[in-house]
């Protein structure tokens, strides 16, 4: 991870989200961000939507950072990569919370790992559950 000069205790959970900007994840700390990766594994993770955000982006038609994946990093990523991993997509225009890249797609809230990589400059989630 790419940091910053913020202090930063790896202890403690994370928010991490997709940055359009820079095509790569931000990490917030404290409400601050302490950093920018393409790779991070988070463990306890849960998914939060902010309503009023994505009203805003339904409203306007313009993107702005309301969905985070909150959690602590490192994760035995050893399980992760043993356990069937699902992807996970999220889109303000078609659901209100993250879902599950299935045929019936399935509203995804926690998830026990989560790893959240960049893939051809687009946000790649995959968890276990």
């Amino acid at each position: 991870m790419d940091r910053t000069h913020q202090p930063f205790d790896p202890k403690e959970p994370v928010k991490a989200y997709w940055n359009l900007h820079k095509k790569r994840f931000s990490v917030q700390q404290g409400g601050l961000v302490v950093g920018h990766t393409d790779h991070i594994s988070l463990e306890g993770a849960t998914f939060k939507v902010g309503k009023s955000g994505r009203m805003r982006v339904l409203k306007e038609k313009k993107k702005n950072v309301h969905a985070f994946t909150i959690g602590t990093i490192g994760c035995d990523l050893i399980a992760a990569l043993s356990s069937r991993l699902i992807p996970v997509t999220y889109n303000p225009y078609l659901y209100e919370t993250f879902v599950t890249k299935c045929n019936e797609p399935q509203e995804v809230h926690t998830a026990t790992n989560v790893i959240l990589s960049t893939r051809s400059g687009r946000p790649n989630i995959l968890i276990n559950q």
